[in-house]
């Protein structure tokens, strides 16, 4: 019997009917490789975990303009411009795309868009100089337009900036999260933030499967054990008829034809209940923020206003995260504006115990130096016009 069963189609021996109401694309499409960028990609923007510890996190930390020293956003050009190129949307496209692929290139431009972020997925080859350092790439990306059938391509090569040369076509910058590694004879650019959270996050996909797609089919199946007079059409009303049974319908039929229904149902449904639930922790632990985080559970103080320690966690995370990229940043407003901020730090809300940003108070210069930034950037502007005009 068995022979037979492995030489048949499965439904010439077995009867089904209904349908999940939705499929996880996560685990349909088996997106579980982490050395594919696809991979991912996708998990980072469909995996509910991943994507509260990457984008979630990220846009909390740029809800306010980040504390610059000196105060670049009191100068009320940099202010406006800032607004105008969405450079909030810029950083937290950066720290997107580094945590979870662990470098990206930014491309400036004096123009809309005026800048654009490439990862895996657009670079197609780094361009070493003779002594092996990276100083450009070639990048490709396309697009279609909506409802159109019109597919636009684009290919560029950008340059890396170099603080050590005075040219002015070097309007990209290589951003690691993290330091460069090769240790093991291969240049790794920065280090993966997800990759220690990729497994437990793969388990916990498969728990929810287990909970939440079996209770699309009832949390569970019926046996239809057939009479000796089971037809093939007699089967095929069988199956109809349970289709529309329910609390209001039932299903009659001959002992010869149907002789008995067997509800299927999982052994110990709350083991997988509980396994998620361990799971869940190892994530919050692995991913080094409190478990309420990822629960959605975060305390907002109480009638005294009594700040959650939860919260202090989280600030602790959010501030370790931003300095992971804090040069990169400083990097960037130089190329935009030609301003030497000497240090950056994310604006976030202080929790109760907290003082970080009276020691950021300390660092901010008074009114003779905000002058001297004022001076500095305008040398800078006019190094890059004479600089343009002897090229020319």
């Amino acid at each position: 019997m068995a022979y037979m069963y492995s030489n048949q189609r499965i439904n010439e021996v077995v009867d089904a009917y209904g349908l999940f109401t939705y499929r996880d694309p996560l685990i349909f499409l088996a997106v579980e490789n982490f050395d594919d960028w696809k991979d991912r990609e996708l998990c980072v923007r469909k995996s509910g975990f991943l994507n509260t510890y990457i984008c979630k996190l990220d846009e909390e930390i740029f809800a306010e303009d980040p504390i610059t020293v000196p105060n670049v956003f009191e100068i009320e050009e940099i202010k406006n411009d800032w607004n105008r190129e969405n450079w909030s949307d810029l950083l937290i496209r950066i720290f997107d795309k580094t945590r979870a692929h662990r470098y990206c290139v930014v491309k400036l431009y004096d123009a809309p868009p005026y800048w654009r972020v490439f990862y895996e997925r657009q670079i197609t080859k780094f361009i070493p100089d003779e002594d092996g350092n990276l100083e450009a790439c070639d990048v490709e990306w396309s697009y279609s337009i909506p409802k159109s059938d019109k597919h636009v391509k684009f290919t560029e090569t950008i340059k890396f900036y170099n603080p050590l040369n005075d040219n002015n076509d070097e309007t990209g910058l290589l951003i690691t999260y993290g330091e460069k590694d090769d240790t093991d004879g291969q240049l790794h650019l920065g280090k993966n933030d997800i990759e220690t959270l990729w497994t437990l996050d793969v388990y916990i996909r498969y728990c929810l499967l287990d909970i939440a797609a079996n209770s699309a089919k009832t949390s569970g199946f019926f046996w239809l054990m057939y009479g000796s007079r089971a037809d093939e059409d007699t089967r095929k009303a069988i199956l109809n008829s349970m289709d529309l049974a329910g609390s209001m319908r039932g299903i009659g039929a001959d002992e010869e034809i149907l002789k008995k229904i067997t509800a299927m149902y999982p052994a110990k449904p709350e083991f997988t209940v509980q396994a998620l639930s361990e799971f869940v922790k190892a994530f919050a632990h692995a991913a080094r923020l409190p478990l309420a985080y990822f629960r959605s559970e975060r305390e907002q103080g109480g009638m005294f206003d009594v700040q959650s320690i939860d919260e202090v966690k989280i600030n602790k995370k959010k501030r370790f995260v931003f300095k992971q990229l804090s040069n990169s940043m400083i990097t960037l407003i130089f190329m935009r504006w030609g301003i030497l901020v000497q240090e950056i730090y994310p604006n976030i809300e202080e929790m109760e115990g907290e003082n970080y940003k009276d020691e950021i108070e300390v660092k901010i210069p008074d009114e003779a130096d905000k002058e001297d930034v004022e001076t500095n950037k305008e040398d800078v502007e006019t190094d890059k016009k004479v600089n343009k005009e002897n090229e020319e």
